[in-house]
Order: structure tokens, then sequence, then C-alpha cells
């Protein structure tokens, strides 16, 4: 199943109880506009949250619905949280430990990808860019031009000789997520870093 995760003041992550993870999860699925979630173990005032879905995930806090679009409002203070699905992994976990520890020996992973803009004019278009992981600084480069193989690997060895990136995609302490990104892109992801998503 997938897990429910809400944002503090502090770009700190917290996870919703299993309970509470069912019950968001349950309307996520059923396209729900808002559910209401009651904590009754909580003080006065921290009680009754409303979870807003897609176009809905807005409040006079926040009057546009995040990346996420999902958020979390506070019924009695009208404090608001942005909340992010982390969709459940797919395959067996062996594999994927499998394939995590193989990355900085890994020769392919690299190659073109199409990344939206999430900044300037062209926020939101799809654009084709080359990515390379590089596992020593824990980041994802791309660049706007294709690279020849020594090129990658200086990239890959983080060598100041290699060729400057147009950006970084840090990812220490990042998750990606798979589910419903974007129906028009076909194993399209996004992948959440600390403070937003790329």
């Amino acid at each position: 199943m997938a897990k429910y995760e809400h944002r503090d003041a502090d770009n700190r992550w917290h996870a919703f109880s299993d309970a509470d993870n069912q019950v968001i999860e349950d309307a996520y699925r059923a396209n729900k506009n808002k559910i209401l979630l009651t904590m009754p173990q909580n003080p006065p005032g921290l009680r009754e949250f409303e979870v807003r879905f897609g176009d809905n995930a807005r409040s006079e806090r926040m009057p546009r619905p995040p990346s996420t679009k999902i958020i979390q409002v506070n019924v009695a203070s009208g404090a608001t949280r942005i909340v992010r699905r982390i969709a459940s992994p797919r395959g067996s976990n062996s594999a994927a430990m499998t394939r995590a520890s193989s990355f900085a020996d890994d020769p392919a992973l690299y190659g073109w990808l199409l990344r939206r803009a999430t900044s300037g004019w062209r926020r939101g278009a799809w654009q084709r860019r080359f990515f390379v992981l590089v596992p020593k600084s824990s980041c994802l480069l791309y660049f706007h031009r294709g690279l020849h193989t020594r090129e990658v690997q200086l990239c890959r060895n983080a060598d100041p000789s290699a060729p400057a990136a147009r950006g970084t995609i840090p990812l220490a302490n990042a998750m990606v997520c798979t589910d419903d990104v974007d129906g028009s892109k076909q194993h399209s992801f996004s992948i959440a870093v600390p403070g937003g998503f790329e």
C-alpha cells in the first residue's frame, strides 16, 4: 500500500499512522475531493484535519495546489501542510537493494530523459535532457547536449575536468514517486527532494 507523509514548517516529513494511511489511500483511489481525519488523542485544536486532493488541494493559506496535489488543513486554525504520496515499491526488495548497491559500478546509468521545467517562462513544459547518475556525489546531473562516454565517466567520477552540468538534482534523502505523475507520459516519475519535487 502507498504511504503518506505531511511536511512541517521545518521541511521535515512525518508519516501518517497506518489507520490514517488506509483512509487516505482509499479516498485517493476513489477520486474523492477531500476527507476528514479525526484524531481524538491530540490536544484541542489539533483533532480534526481535512485532507484535500487534486484541484481541491488548496486553502486560504495555500491558494494554489502544490505539486503533490494533496494537502492537510487544520479545521480549527486553517494551518496547511503539504502531503505527499509514496507509491508502494514494485518488485522484490532484494532486487531493489541489489540494484542500489551496484550503482557505483553500473556503466549504464546515463542517457536521455524528458524533464519537466519547474521554473521560468517554460515552467511545466517537457524538455529533453541528458542525465548522468553520480553515485559519489549522490546526485543526478543533466545537460542540454549528449555526452561522450569519456565525459560521462568524468562526471560519474566527480572529476574537476568534467563538463559543467546545466543542473543538479540531489538524491540524498530523496524519494522516487511513480504513480500518476503524468498520464500522458509513459513511465513518468517524480523525485521528491528536501524542499520540493523534480
